[in-house]
């Protein structure tokens, strides 16, 4: 074998098996995620309190993911530029983060209030304070993964994540059950954020002194970033803040007091979440990817190997469209049984908002990877125009239609989810034109057609399966039985359609045995 094809072979294994060990610890995290979201409405009792604790850490969550996201995606990048040099950037990366960690989680916790006040609900204030540890928690974490990313340590980054992960699933179902509510499920989320930064300092260190990039390079590269993810995340949780607040005010109208409105709009922004955390399901699973293509990216245009970049980029949406649709059609399909197997009978009421957030995920998905292929390429503050794009538009949309919908719950909720999908859609041409403009290639139109018509196929199948089983009653009426068989029958169909469409084929089970097979690998 040639020594570049050999070298192309082995990055192949090494990014294929990174996918899957860091998309592990995503699984894994999603499993948990879903054990909190599916436990908490039954610990707090109604959906009330889960409205509330999801409206908090929505907007947290904002803030959150920009710091875990942009400075995961800027160490990464400059430690793979210069791996020799990698001690001194990160410890020049957790400096820069401990300060910037630190003054966003003292003006969270002051600007509390006026959020509280903001969103028409002074019951926000003291959930939003305690989660200001968080912030600056994740902050200085982000800065030590990235690290491990940017060296290809995907195996130690998996692990610390899924640590992680327990700590927080540990926190937050422990501070609720202890009856403390919603400021109980926060803080234990708070407490366990500290541990883990704890626990990962001493595994990845600080880092030692050395030639490192400016701090005013790492502004400079992380500014757009930030600014991007903090647009691209609010695309994702902007429409929970923006529909409260407007549902409050119709029901003051309606009800006795204005204490009164706002549980009621917390109840229906709690139904909205449980919609929420089924429809992001694909793009929590293929989120993985951004982390493997960022670093390939990077290294293959700062060696002027614009042919491998363009082919990196090619592959990386397509999986990624593909990958996305696969997961979200049997979800789809079978949303009823889902939603009455996760949450108790209220929930069901966002059976429709299910499905329209859940088609806007796809092409969101695919507007974060090529985003992300974006900001590999140097060009992060074409990342942020495309998602400012994207929150105005949700913003928007979510502002006209809620309004619209006045105090009918199932209104507000199909009309909160339409407009959110459909910025999610808007954006995702956008970014796929700035891709296109670039690297001169995107998803070609015939993995597009394929895709959609293996996702229609797989979403009859597994709505007929749903309705068919409910239909008849007894143990197979069971929301488990209906979801499992739905789910399953659905995967199988969108595969077999894909198959008979040669969209997949032998190259993809193949580039699957290289992935997974050890030999070769540089990974442990």
């Amino acid at each position: 074998m040639e020594p570049r094809a050999r070298s192309s072979a082995d990055e192949t294994r090494r990014a294929g098996r990174g996918f899957l060990t860091i998309g592990a610890a995503k699984v894994y995290f999603i499993v948990a995620s879903f054990v909190v979201q599916f436990g908490l409405p039954r610990l707090f009792g109604d959906a009330a309190d889960f409205g509330l604790y999801a409206q908090a850490m929505a907007g947290v969550a904002i803030l959150t993911n920009v710091l875990i996201a942009a400075t995961l995606q800027s160490v990464s990048k400059l430690v793979s530029e210069a791996p020799h040099r990698a001690e001194a950037t990160a410890r020049r990366a957790i400096q820069l983060q401990a300060v910037v960690g630190g003054v966003l989680a003292v003006a969270l916790a002051g600007l509390a209030g006026p959020l509280a006040d903001a969103s028409r609900d002074p019951a926000l204030a003291p959930l939003i304070r305690a989660a200001s540890v968080v912030v600056l928690s994740y902050s200085v974490y982000a800065a030590l993964v990235g690290r491990l990313n940017g060296e290809e340590r995907f195996a130690e980054q998996a692990r610390l994540d899924a640590g992680f992960t327990t700590l927080r699933t540990t926190g937050i179902l422990a501070g609720a059950a202890l009856g403390f509510g919603a400021i109980g499920a926060v803080a234990g989320f708070a407490l366990a954020s500290a541990a883990i930064l704890t626990i990962a300092l001493v595994r990845v260190g600080l880092g030692k002194e050395g030639e490192a990039p400016s701090l005013s390079r790492f502004v400079t590269f992380m500014a757009p970033v930030w600014v991007y993810q903090g647009l691209m995340n609010g695309m994702l949780q902007i429409d929970l803040w923006v529909m409260k607040p407007i549902l409050v005010d119709a029901l003051a109208a309606v009800t006795a007091s204005l204490e009164e409105a706002a549980a009621r709009a917390s109840e229906i922004v709690g139904h909205y979440r449980g919609a929420q955390n089924f429809a992001f399901v694909p793009y929590q699973l293929v989120l993985a990817t951004t982390f493997i293509v960022l670093p390939m990216v990077s290294r293959a245009i700062a060696s002027g190997d614009e042919p491998k970049a363009r082919a990196t980029v090619r592959n990386a949406l397509r999986f990624s469209l593909l990958a996305a649709a696969f997961f979200a059609a049997p979800l789809a399909g079978t949303r009823d049984a889902l939603l009455g197997l996760a949450y108790p009978a209220d929930y069901a009421i966002a059976s429709e908002a299910f499905l329209r957030l859940v088609a806007g995920v796809v092409p969101f998905t695919v507007f974060v990877v090529s985003a992300t292929i974006l900001n590999g390429a140097g060009l992060p503050r074409i990342s942020a125009l495309l998602s400012l794009s994207g929150v105005i538009l949700v913003v928007a949309l979510n502002g006209a239609l809620v309004a619209r919908a006045g105090t009918s719950e199932p209104a507000a909720l199909e009309a909160a989810s339409t407009a959110t999908s459909v910025g999610m859609l808007v954006t995702c041409a956008l970014s796929g034109a700035a891709t296109q403009y670039r690297f001169r290639t995107f998803v070609a139109l015939a993995t597009f057609v394929r895709a959609l018509l293996a996702s229609l196929g797989a979403y009859a199948a597994a709505r007929g399966i749903d309705v068919f089983l409910h239909g008849l009653g007894g143990g197979l009426a069971h929301p488990f039985t209906r979801a499992a068989l739905g789910l399953s029958g659905g995967a199988a169909a969108f595969l077999v359609i894909a198959l008979l469409a040669r969209e997949l084929g032998r190259p993809e089970l193949e580039t699957f045995r290289r992935i997974v097979s050890k030999k070769g690998s540089s990974e442990p």
